[in-house]
This record gives structure tokens, C-alpha cells and sequence, in this order.
């Protein structure tokens, strides 16, 4: 379990120093918006597992099953990708 809040900690560190080097404001707020998503997302299960917060149906990004939310976790990721994929083209 720790690994695996680790690993997310990674990933939202990831995402915030590709906002940092983005090359415009639309990049960085786009970046910016699709990981605090994401780490809403495992805020919010990691506290509903541990019972500190009432259970809704957020489910734990990349791992737990959910259907439209897998589908947007994984375009969310793509974007991000795509963006830092294009911060060297461009102006």
C-alpha cells in the first residue's frame, strides 16, 4: 500500500515540474488541472478507506474498476503526456 501512494506521489510531483516547464500559460493550467484531478481522486479513496471520510464512489485511479473513469484517468494521462511530448515544438 505505501508503494502504491508513493508511486501516485510521483506521479503528481511528475505532473506539477511538467507544468513548471511548460512553454505557455494554457499548457501549465491544463497540466495543472488534470493531476490536482487525479490526486483529488486518491485523496479522496485513500480517506474513504481509511474512514476518515464518508463513502462515495470515487474510485482509486488506475486500479480500482470503474468504466468512465478509467476511460478519463487514461485521457487525462494521455493529455498530460501529449503536451510535455510537444513543450519542445513550438513557440
Amino acid at each position: 500500500m505505501l508503494i502504491l501512494v508513493l508511486l501516485f506521489a510521483y506521479f503528481v510531483f511528475w505532473g506539477i515540474s511538467f507544468a513548471l516547464k511548460s512553454y505557455d500559460d494554457f499548457s501549465m493550467l491544463t497540466i495543472t488541472g488534470l493531476v490536482s484531478m487525479i490526486a483529488y481522486y486518491v485523496f479522496v479513496n485513500i480517506g474513504m478507506t481509511s474512514g476518515v471520510f464518508p463513502v462515495v464512489g470515487i474510485p482509486l485511479p488506475f486500479i480500482s474498476y470503474g468504466g468512465s473513469a478509467l476511460i478519463t484517468l487514461f485521457i487525462a494521462a494521455g493529455l498530460i503526456l501529449n503536451i510535455r511530448m510537444r513543450r519542445f515544438q513550438g513557440g
